[in-house]
């Protein structure tokens, strides 16, 4: 009977621990959600853990595939990149790391502050053909490391002709260096932004509001050669990479009280364009429709003549009102006739 009992108890026990082994896992990434002991790094983010009360930096944890940090906490490419079909991917622990002790190790956590664009679901805007923008302010405990999109506005960039400009542009950047960019640039997206920005007003100073809104395309080009040692220089100083051939001008409108006027102006060049195209059209047309009529008119002579004029004549007839005809004109058509009739057998 007592052997009964002490087999009853071992499986008992043994049945206690399977348990506790097949929730450990759930407890874990529980514990990782609230950065306790472990803690949960997203995809192409990296996290800084810190010390006591945030009071000094250790180490970086990420989780960036194809990718790893090197002793200076550059992004660098992995070119060995593990098996993904570990053990933490089969107990679903993927992005689950060892924090620390409780108390003694915390992650970092700071304030940032960005834009990004969105496309309205529904006809809420017609604002850049739909694209609006909102603003971002959060605590985040994570730095993204993959390459992501921001926005920027610059409101009432005067161009060369000090017309007052709205523009809307985007850049790609991707962090190179989480330390540099978390603790020696602090803000590293505003620093970002306090270099181009200025920049961008300078070039669009050199401009004309015209000429920058037809040819897009190639101011960004123009731009980005005049600041590409700029752009490198965030790369060593703040530890982003701006990617030149990503930057977009996305919308350039007049700003102030005279963007009416400035609009207004410009649709009415854009529809007296239109028009000139479309009278230059008719124009062309009826050249075409005279060049036929009356190259018969001198081919078939007194009988083109007499065609031409019972054409004016049924014309007037249909026409409202009275329309009259003068006796030269009856006359000439006669005498027309007459011709004819005399070469007829």
């Amino acid at each position: 009977m007592e052997e009964i009992k002490w087999i009853v108890f071992v499986v008992s026990v043994i049945i206690l621990i399977i348990i506790n082994i097949a929730c450990l896992p759930f407890l874990i990434k529980e514990m990782a959600k609230k950065d306790f002991i472990f803690t949960l790094v997203k995809e192409g983010t990296a996290k800084a853990i810190m010390g006591a009360g945030d009071s000094g930096f250790q180490r970086f944890l990420w989780e960036f595939k194809g990718h790893k940090l090197d002793d200076q906490w550059n992004v660098l490419n992995d070119t060995d990149i593990p098996n993904n079909k570990g053990l933490k991917q089969f107990l679903g622990l993927s992005g689950v790391y060892f924090l620390g002790i409780p108390g003694l190790h915390s992650v970092h956590k700071y304030k940032f502050r960005w834009n990004s664009l969105k496309q309205a679901p529904d006809s809420t805007t017609n604002e850049a053909g739909g694209i609006y923008f909102t603003s971002h302010d959060e605590e985040l405990d994570y730095i993204i490391l993959q390459q992501d999109v921001y926005y920027a506005r610059i409101e009432s960039a005067e161009d060369k002709n000090m017309v007052p400009l709205n523009l809307d542009i985007t850049l790609q950047i991707r962090t190179n260096n989480p330390y540099k960019s978390l603790f020696v640039a602090q803000e590293w997206l505003e620093m970002t932004w306090s270099i181009v920005l200025p920049a961008l007003r300078r070039f669009v100073a050199k401009q004309e509001w015209g000429d920058l809104s037809q040819r897009i395309q190639d101011k960004e080009k123009d731009f980005i050669k005049d600041i590409i040692e700029e752009f490198n220089n965030l790369d060593n100083s703040f530890g982003v990479k701006i990617e030149p051939d990503k930057f977009k001008i996305i919308r350039i409108s007049p700003a102030g009280k005279r963007a009416e006027m400035y609009e207004a102006a410009a649709t009415k060049q854009y529809e007296a364009e239109q028009k000139a195209k479309e009278i230059k059209v008719l124009a062309e047309a009826e050249r075409d429709r005279i060049d036929k009529i009356y190259g018969k008119i001198e081919e078939f002579k007194e009988l083109g003549q007499i065609v031409l004029q019972l054409e004016s004549f049924v014309k007037a007839a249909n026409s409202s009102g009275n329309m009259i005809f003068s006796m030269p004109e009856l006359t000439s058509f006669a005498s027309a006739i007459q011709k004819i009739s005399k070469k007829l057998p």
